[in-house]
């Protein structure tokens, strides 16, 4: 039973609704939580797979939570439903988190199973954004071994080029508004010109979440203002996401983003030469350069960003507001 609760930001990312089993769960539970966080639930149940569609279509995320799924189901049909759910958040653009027992021998070994280590890969490669531990970080003897291990499976699973192809033959197709066609566009663009990261200025995540959906080559760097946004984005696909200042206008936001993409080890620093702007950067061994006038500073988030995983190290020191004095991706030309 939910209670009633204040008319402010929880304070918390996501709430988590159990044993879901038809929309009209969703709804009854965004008639008291409104607009102050965003909602996840949870697969549990039978009767929730035969309404799958619609119960994903009027949530914001979804928890596959195959040991619930595993006790009401026969146990050979989880792997077929998983499967199915992934999909059909895909379909929808819905964030879908796999959960339960995917390094379950962590819990007293520092080391898992290698079908441990091969679930959490296959979750993966079917597309999920996000893998959760449970016990193995709550209550196991090597919660950081385990949430190590996770990220060690995860990043191989991110070189592989067949995980690529996997995303490439999945892709769904765009839907019929303007956000998806910007958003389908910036895929394209971003392929094209063999793009190191993208750049999403959002205050709600919407952008960054349509952004996700394309599952774009580049990752997607988010820049909010909002600390309750940065935080619901950190489950979502490809997204590093970064609390900023508002932005008021365009040039500002352009700035902002040349600033977070150095700061974050996106970027690297730029040089001036001519009276015209040259930005050299780094990029597993060779280098690149684009000469830009004021007029088209915001291709520098596509052109002078930095090779590597989504998971990026941290740059230099400092507020994102804050631009070091080696960097001039922010000056006129």
């Amino acid at each position: 039973m939910i209670g009633r609760i204040a008319p402010t930001w929880l304070g918390v990312d996501w709430i988590a609704l159990s044993f879901v089993q038809r929309p009209e769960d969703i709804f009854e539970a965004r008639t008291i939580i409104g607009d102050r966080t965003l909602v996840m639930i949870k697969l549990e149940k039978p009767a929730a797979i035969d309404r799958l569609d619609e119960i994903v279509g009027a949530c914001d995320s979804v928890m596959v939570a195959r040991g619930d799924l595993g006790v009401e189901l026969p146990l050979e049909r989880v792997p077929i439903l998983q499967r199915a759910i992934v999909r059909a958040c895909r379909r929808e653009g819905k964030p879908v988190v796999v959960a339960t027992r995917m390094l379950e021998s962590m819990t007293a070994s520092p080391v898992p199973t290698r079908a441990e280590a091969s679930d959490v890969a296959s979750a993966v490669f079917q597309g999920a954004d996000a893998v959760m531990l449970s016990a193995e970080s709550a209550a196991g003897k090597y919660p950081v071994e385990a949430v190590a291990m996770m990220d060690r499976i995860i990043g191989q699973v991110d070189g592989d080029p067949h995980y690529r192809a996997l995303l490439e033959a999945n892709h769904e197709e765009a839907h019929s508004t303007v956000a998806d066609a910007v958003c389908a566009a910036l895929r394209q663009t971003a392929h094209i010109v063999s793009a190191k990261a993208t750049i999403t200025y959002t205050s709600s995540g919407a952008s960054a979440f349509r952004a996700a959906y394309e599952r774009p080559e580049a990752p997607i760097l988010s820049l909010t203002p909002s600390a309750r946004t940065a935080g619901q984005l950190s489950v979502v696909w490809g997204v590093h996401s970064l609390l900023t200042t508002e932005a008021p206008d365009v040039v500002t936001m352009t700035d902002m983003a040349c600033r977070a993409a150095l700061q974050e080890g996106f970027a690297a620093a730029a040089i001036s030469w001519s009276s015209r702007q040259v930005c050299h950067s780094a990029i597993r061994g060779r280098r690149t350069c684009c000469a830009l006038p004021r007029s088209a500073r915001m291709a520098l988030t596509m052109n002078c960003l930095r090779a590597g995983n989504r998971r990026r190290k941290r740059g230099p020191e400092g507020a994102a507001g804050t631009r070091p004095p080696s960097c001039r991706c922010a000056d006129g030309a």
